[in-house]
């Protein structure tokens, strides 16, 4: 069967390093499902929902390259990874980023040249495949909260956008759009559960919780970066093993 993208967007297949056209994929999904883009702005709004003012949020956990050295470990070989709440998530070192498998499809969503101190990377649960978000910039210090907006942005995948059926295609669409457009500063800060694992929690520059998914991540385990590596891209994810 001929795949979506070229049967319903008319796209045809690119260079294996492209640019990601996200507006157009997107602008096809909400005239054939107006109220796609209702539904998109009341979520926005959800996520955006912030609780009263804490005082002390920035001393009351720990930065991610202190929740990796608490536990006898370095950053240059170490990363925190959530592997237990569907979607993988990997933190890692601005100089630490993982290597991506020769076999991946990289996307550019939007680029950024300035310095790192941070890489993200967010599996997307329940979608067929290995489909990865990595996005990465530079933060700025609050105590012991990290603060930053999204810099640079690409997506990896073990096929080619192209491929995707239109269910997939929306969910991972929408996901790359809604972080692409994200304009809010996060700063995080790491708790800790018990020795080596850690919830992560977003606040504000001025102290404000995001109300919605507060420490929703899951906890995240002090994990070497092959075995990240491994995790994230090669493996199949916790959802998939279970159907979920």
């Amino acid at each position: 069967m001929m795949p979506f993208a070229y049967l319903f967007l008319g796209i045809q297949p690119g260079p294996a390093l492209e640019n990601l056209p996200v507006d157009e994929v997107m602008a096809h999904f909400e005239a054939q499902m107006p109220e796609f883009k209702q539904f998109n702005a009341e979520l926005d709004a959800e996520l955006g929902q912030l609780g009263p003012v804490e005082r002390g949020w920035s001393k009351s956990g720990i930065t991610f390259s202190a929740a990796i050295e608490k536990d006898g470990k370095s950053t240059a070989e170490y990363a925190l990874g959530e592997w237990k709440a569907g979607g993988n998530y990997v933190v890692t070192r601005g100089d630490r980023p993982l290597a991506v498998p020769e076999d991946f499809s990289r996307y550019i969503v939007r680029e950024y040249t300035g310095p790192l101190s941070h890489n993200y990377y967010y599996r997307i649960a329940g979608v067929p495949g290995k489909v990865v978000i990595h996005s990465y910039g530079m933060a700025h210090q609050i105590g012991n909260g990290e603060c930053q907006n999204v810099g640079g942005i690409e997506l990896l995948s073990s096929e080619r956008w192209q491929e995707w059926s239109g269910e997939t295609m929306l969910v991972v669409f929408s996901l790359i759009r809604a972080t692409r457009d994200d304009a809010r500063e996060y700063c995080n800060i790491f708790r800790p559960v018990k020795k080596g694992e850690y919830r992560q929690f977003s606040y504000t520059s001025a102290g404000q919780p995001y109300s919605v998914g507060d420490g929703a991540k899951g906890v995240f385990v002090v994990t070497s970066l092959h075995e990240s590596r491994k995790r994230l891209f090669l493996e199949e994810s916790k959802a998939e093993l279970h159907g979920e």
